[in-house]
């Protein structure tokens, strides 16, 4: 079982981006929950550029070193949101 959640973790890292936009290919509706996720990582990924906390917790997650489930932790992605505001700020 625990073999189960490792593979499935690094499987949703490495197919990820490509299922990213399939939606825009085949012209389905998005579903909420995935909007969200959108938005969620593209905080975080926006964030990598100004904040060292958000990057190295992305990069343990791009180097399967941690869990995805890190990157929806609530007060990282509370930083990664405020990160970009102070960005667009300046």
């Amino acid at each position: 079982m625990l073999q189960q959640v490792v593979v499935d973790a690094a499987w949703g890292v490495s197919a990820g981006g490509d299922a990213a936009r399939l939606d825009t290919e085949n012209g389905t509706e998005v579903p909420e929950e995935v909007r969200q996720q959108r938005w969620a990582m593209e905080q975080i990924v926006g964030a990598t550029l100004v904040d060292g906390d958000v990057t190295r917790a992305f990069n343990d997650v791009s180097y399967m070193l941690r869990h995805p489930g890190t990157l929806a932790d609530p007060a990282l992605l509370q930083k990664a949101v405020a990160a970009n505001e102070g960005a667009a700020a300046k």
